[in-house]
């Protein structure tokens, strides 16, 4: 409990005066990303021996909860944090891994292609085999916080001849020769944290880089954003709370005046409102519409 208090005071005194500047200037606060590190949000599920808090994975879905009511781009990050990079990271890799990348850095995981569809697993990168490297060609889109990943975790097809069972998943450092990011897309929402292409030509990853084992990297994509799409839900949930809070006192909006009504008078703000509403208190019912506690709040509503 203590934990959370100590969430929910990071998020209100750290991250909220921030998140309009972040958000207009697309761009993740330094000090934001090094309270994360410091407060062990970006380690909730690691065990001692890797820095973390050794917190359960509830835990981790709490947290994204919390900071999602502030901001959603800092609510993003923390959730592929502990849901993607670090969850690959335990889950299949070795030992040396692990005490090399943990918790010090901050990873995206690179699956998508613009030429896949819906498909994702008809990536057309490459990981050719020499002596006791590979060689990593191709192009990846949409890539989550790209622009201020230390490690990538990079789906590539090591074998072609197998389809999709050739697919293989490398850890390849930032710094690496060939490895590009490219301009940021410019998001109608969640700005602060970056979405970018990345590019890999002729980058040379150690056999010892590979994640897993060789040509079980569709079944890793697979398990872990199952995990991270529970992060995605939690964020989700607690949108409507965020805009509740910030838009719906009442006494504010009869006091702020549009063209010569109060707030609440003008329809497109009702209409909002009374939707939202409408989806809070009745979510969970089994009854019909009309017979459900929300239709008496939805009514109060419009006639505020």
């Amino acid at each position: 409990f203590f934990f959370f208090i100590i969430v929910k005071k990071f998020a209100q005194d750290r991250i909220a005066p921030l998140v309009k500047t972040m958000d207009a200037n697309a761009e993740m606060d330094a000090s934001v990303l090094q309270g994360l590190f410091e407060q062990g949000l970006l380690s909730i599920e690691l065990g001692p021996e890797y820095g973390g808090t050794g917190s359960s994975f509830f835990s981790t879905i709490l947290v994204v909860e919390e900071l999602a009511k502030v901001d959603p781009a800092v609510a993003l990050l923390c959730e592929l944090q502990n849901t993607i990079t670090n969850k690959l990271f335990i889950t299949y890799g070795t030992e040396e891994q692990k005490r090399t990348y943990l918790p010090r850095l901050t990873g995206s995981f690179c699956l998508s292609e613009a030429g896949s569809g819906s498909d994702a697993f008809a990536l057309k990168t490459r990981a050719d085999k020499k002596e006791d490297y590979y060689v990593i060609n191709g192009s990846k889109m949409w890539i989550s916080f790209a622009e201020q990943a230390g490690v990538f975790f990079v789906m590539a097809n090591a074998n072609p001849s197998l389809g999709y069972k050739g697919i293989t998943c490398f850890i390849v450092d930032r710094g690496t020769e060939g490895l590009h990011v490219g301009k940021k897309e410019d998001k109608l929402g969640i700005r602060a944290t970056s979405t970018c292409p990345v590019t890999f030509e002729n980058v040379k990853v150690p056999k010892t880089n590979i994640l897993g084992q060789l040509g079980e990297g569709y079944k890793y994509a697979i398990g872990i954003l199952n995990v991270g799409r529970i992060g995605i839900a939690a964020q989700v949930t607690m949108y409507p709370k965020a805009g509740r809070i910030a838009a719906t006192a009442p006494r504010r909006k009869h006091r702020v005046v549009v063209i010569g009504d109060p707030l609440l008078r003008r329809y497109a703000t009702c209409q909002g409102l009374v939707s939202e509403t409408l989806w809070r208190d009745c979510r969970g019912s089994s009854g019909p519409l009309t017979t459900t506690p929300c239709y008496s709040s939805m009514w109060a509503l419009m006639i505020l």
